[in-house]
């Protein structure tokens, strides 16, 4: 409640001149905007005046708005955003504005950076991205230590990979609070960085099973040719069929042979493609499944409070 007063009598005080004017209408849009947002604050409606101000700041990014919205942020309790405006109003002393109400401004500059700390994260994970609430997804490692408000804050770090891991630490006003992050690795299983690279192979291997499996197919219709060639020879032959005595004569004998061999083949083929087709199908099944959404897909082992933690990732 005093920061908000605070700010707000800070507000209508850097808007004295203007107001002083009572009732002469506004000389542009973005003064009319100005006046209605500290009419706004004076009646306790903070987020309303916000909003007001952000609509003057995309209409004219002069310094004097910029303290504008950063005192009603300040009043909000959004210290980091309320910090960077009106630095960035604040690196604008040579603006007459500034300059006249420079005293009040570093006034609440003090007041800001007072309900401050700063967050530096590491982790030495390639591809690392850092969450925090209500904020997107930051790359690490970070350019400089983040400006957040004091207490505590739950972080989270995540990389393509590797298990997510979430830690709450404690900002304290002016000071750096460090958190060093090592992710641990998926389990084996899954596309985890270099089981993907086996896939090239497994899918090789299913080709070469499904083209074997072609040949042994073809070999077994080949056997079967054979045989009903030699049956139909054997049978035709009066020297060999019906004669209710053991085969003597070379050529049926010969019809014999082919026969058995042919067999053989047929067996063989229709086996070994039986076999070797349902193999490949099952590889290159595999295969699909795994590259269709490799990053997506792994199984994770890893220690947890109560012991050994296990889950699937889709």
């Amino acid at each position: 409640m005093v920061r908000a007063l605070l700010a707000t009598v800070l507000a209508a005080l850097l808007l004295g001149p203007v107001q002083g004017l009572a009732q002469t209408p506004p000389a542009n849009p973005v003064e009319a905007l100005l006046r209605q947002g500290v009419a706004l604050r004076e009646r306790g409606r903070d987020e309303d005046a916000l909003q007001v101000f952000l609509r003057a700041l995309e209409a004219s990014p002069e310094p004097r708005v910029l303290a504008q919205v950063a005192l009603a942020e300040q009043a909000l309790g959004r210290f980091p955003e309320a910090e960077r405006h009106l630095s960035r109003a604040l690196g604008l002393r040579d603006d007459p504005w500034i300059g006249r109400n420079l005293s009040v401004l570093e006034e609440a500059h003090r007041d800001i950076v007072g309900h401050l700390g700063s967050l530096d994260v590491q982790c030495p994970t390639p591809g690392a991205r850092l969450r925090l609430p209500g904020r997107e997804a930051l790359p690490l490692p970070l350019p400089r230590p983040l400006p957040l408000a004091v207490g505590a804050v739950t972080l989270e770090v995540r990389a393509e990979g590797f298990l997510a891991e979430t830690r709450s630490v404690t900002l304290r006003a002016g000071e750096v609070t460090r958190a060093v992050v090592t992710l641990r690795p998926l389990g084996p299983v899954g596309p985890t960085p270099g089981g993907t690279s086996r896939v090239p192979l497994v899918r090789a291997l299913g080709w070469a099973a499904l083209i074997s499996g072609g040949l042994a197919l073809t070999l077994g219709f080949v056997g079967t040719g054979l045989r009903e060639e030699a049956v139909g020879a054997y049978n035709s032959d009066p020297r060999c069929a019906g004669t209710g005595r053991r085969d003597t004569d070379p050529l049926c004998l010969g019809w014999l042979s082919q026969g058995d061999t042919a067999v053989t083949l047929q067996n063989l083929g229709f086996i070994a493609g039986g076999t070797l087709l349902v193999s490949a199908a099952a590889l290159l099944a595999v295969t699909a499944w795994v590259s269709r959404d490799a990053p997506r897909r792994a199984f994770a082992c890893a220690p947890g409070a109560a012991g050994v933690a296990c889950r699937w990732s889709f």
